[in-house]
């Protein structure tokens, strides 16, 4: 029961700040534990009722997985109902079919996992990036920490980033993304 005050007072925090800042994008992290009854369902519509356009709600690739089919249909319901933005993220822990399974606007990798850049991570991100562009998903890319960080996933197809290099995140659960 935890997890959901958590996410109910984020997700509240989240809408109040979107309110306050029309013009910048907010994404939060959700449970998607919201996606395994009805009734959690319902306590994330009421939650979402009036979210402005610039909320972006954030599902954990694998955990959304584990929701199944009728997970998968209360949240193309909600994303239908309250015209929501969607993205999945940790794309690299699960298969890259998510992305047009469900109605994803953007996916976010974790750059922490490609720390070392050798010759198959790199690929993964310029095989993504490609991807994304054609199925009109933003690539995002988390913790980019440095410039050079900043450089590499510029040059390889990352649209937005959050880290160090653009603001010190204090909550890790709820930041604004920057683009290039």
């Amino acid at each position: 029961s935890r997890i959901f005050e958590i996410n109910d007072l984020l997700i509240k925090h989240a809408i109040g700040i979107c309110l306050l800042l029309p013009e910048v994008k907010f994404v939060v992290q959700v449970s998607p534990r919201y996606l395994e009854t009805k009734e959690l369902a319902k306590r994330l519509e009421l939650l979402l009722e009036g979210a402005p356009s610039n909320l972006i709600l954030s599902f954990n690739a694998r955990p959304l997985v584990i929701t199944g089919t009728p997970g998968k249909r209360r949240l193309e319901s909600l994303v239908k109902r309250y015209k929501l933005t969607l993205m999945l993220d940790q794309l690299e822990t699960e298969r890259t079919s998510l992305l047009f399974e469900y109605p994803i606007k953007y996916a976010r990798v974790d750059l922490r996992y490609y720390q070392e850049k050798d010759v198959s991570k790199t690929t993964f991100i310029k095989f993504m990036s490609d991807y994304c562009k054609s199925q009109n998903i933003t690539l995002c890319a988390r913790y980019v920490n440095s410039k050079e960080q900043r450089t590499w996933v510029f040059a390889n197809g990352i649209k937005y980033i959050e880290g160090d290099i653009v603001q010190k995140i204090k909550n890790t659960v709820l930041g604004a993304v920057d683009e290039e």
